[in-house]
């Protein structure tokens, strides 16, 4: 069973590309930054893969659930150590309520369709 249906799945996915792409203004980061950069980035493969998944509101079924439930994850993993990754650590502080925010609900929205529930 799970938690979420992928029709809801779908529509967290486009709010998500569109929260990550909008990250650089909403939080004062230059787009040409690094710090900046990542959240387009992210936002934008996002946009992608989401369009490609094999549910309700994709324009190609393309991509198995699982695998966009993978690419969620790496994607959420790659947010978190993007400050080590592109050595930016010493400007933005780990603890950012923006950055932790999309983390943890892309790791939280992964586990809930994973693990097996009774």
């Amino acid at each position: 069973m799970r938690v979420l249906s992928t029709k809801m799945h779908g529509i967290l996915d486009y709010l998500t590309a569109l929260f990550l792409i909008l990250c650089p203004q909403l939080f004062d980061l230059s787009s040409s930054s690094p710090e900046g950069a990542v959240f387009v980035l992210l936002g934008i493969l996002t946009l992608v893969y989401s369009a490609i998944t094999q549910y309700e509101l994709a324009l190609f079924r393309v991509v198995p659930m699982d695998v966009h439930l993978v690419f969620d994850i790496f994607s959420g993993l790659f947010l978190a150590a993007s400050p080590w990754l592109l050595d930016f650590s010493r400007y933005v502080p780990y603890c950012r309520g923006d950055r932790r925010l999309y983390i943890d609900g892309s790791f939280d929205a992964c586990l809930f369709d994973i693990l097996p529930h009774q």
